[in-house]
């Protein structure tokens, strides 16, 4: 998919792709925006700590996701991805 020393951060999925292509690159890029703003998030500004039930509560969780879809002027797609990427893994573990 990618050419040997290209970075994603150059690749963009374009209309000439295969449906698959695009797809698996989509996925690639966007799990790679989510994964920088989460590694931001965490070293530059101090946020920590989704994963801990006694930290952040699940409800605190589908809060935060509920504000990014709904109380904000402009939406941020990756911020949206991560905090459900949270909820959805916060209640799996709540499932055992």
């Amino acid at each position: 998919m990618a050419a040997i020393g290209s970075s994603t951060r150059e690749m963009k999925v374009n209309p000439e792709m295969s449906d698959g292509t695009a797809d698996a690159l989509g996925l690639t890029l966007f799990v790679d925006a989510m994964r920088k703003k989460l590694n931001e998030k965490r070293v530059v500004d101090g946020y920590t700590g989704w994963h801990r039930p006694e930290q952040i509560s699940l409800d605190e969780l589908e809060s935060w996701l509920r504000a990014q879809l709904y109380d904000r002027e402009k939406i941020d797609p990756v911020d949206i991805a991560n905090y459900a990427m949270m909820v959805w893994n916060r209640r799996r573990m709540q499932d055992g």
